[in-house]
């Protein structure tokens, strides 16, 4: 976060750490629409339901006006993922 804060001063950044399954309470920042971010890989481990009941809660979390980004993968080749996932430790 301090990189993020340092790289743009003007961004309030405010981390919040949480079960994304559930309800977050987030921090009352004034005014300004929101934006969530969601590294999203995770959601291809939900069947479909359970992925739309998520990003529901996600947008009742962040409120009206807000915006959600969702990190996703790319297809990748099995012998570069697979290493990736599973390894020893």
């Amino acid at each position: 976060m301090q990189v993020l804060s340092s790289s743009f001063p003007a961004l309030p950044i405010h981390p919040v750490v949480g079960d994304f399954t559930k309800p977050i309470q987030l921090p009352r920042l004034g005014r300004s629409p929101r934006l969530g971010f969601y590294p999203g890989s995770t959601i291809g481990n939900f069947v479909a339901p359970e992925a739309v009941d998520l990003l529901r809660t996600m947008a009742t979390t962040l409120g009206d006006d807000a915006q959600l980004l969702i990190g996703v993968d790319r297809i990748r080749d099995q012998q570069v993922l697979v290493p990736a996932y599973d390894d020893a430790d």
